[in-house]
């Protein structure tokens, strides 16, 4: 492939396609096959965080890892899975917020923090 700026060539992006390698190929399909993991990992996070109050996603984590011994249907998650699905919680479905614990210069909200991650908890109309 060449460096410069130039738009590839039709043979430049075959080369940077994977479909014709098959690790890569099962991986994707079996990611495709466990869509519910996402909702099982939404459904979880909320639970850790109503029954155990606010945390921030390292603590979930430890939490959830728990649950999962109990629970062997609940999907093995890393630390940057939890993170992903609680930003996804918070932006797009409003069930989590960060807490806010003030203002800082400029009017920017200060949020709540833990070992540097901000501590979330479950909004009311999530909590109801």
């Amino acid at each position: 492939m060449s460096t410069t700026n130039a738009t590839p060539t039709p043979l430049d992006i075959r080369r940077m396609s994977h479909r014709d390698d098959p690790h890569t190929s099962h991986e994707a399909a079996e990611r495709a096959s466990t869509g519910t993991k996402k909702s099982l990992l939404y459904g979880a996070i909320v639970a850790v965080l109503a029954t155990h109050g606010p945390g921030t996603p390292s603590e979930v984590l430890d939490r959830y890892t728990l649950q999962r011994l109990d629970i062997e249907s609940l999907p093995e998650a890393d630390l940057q899975e939890i993170r992903r699905r609680m930003t996804e919680l918070e932006h797009d479905f409003g069930s989590i917020e960060p807490i806010r614990v003030g203002t800082q210069r400029g009017g920017k909200p200060q949020f709540a923090t833990r070992e540097g991650q901000r501590v979330m908890r479950l909004t009311e109309a999530a909590a109801a």
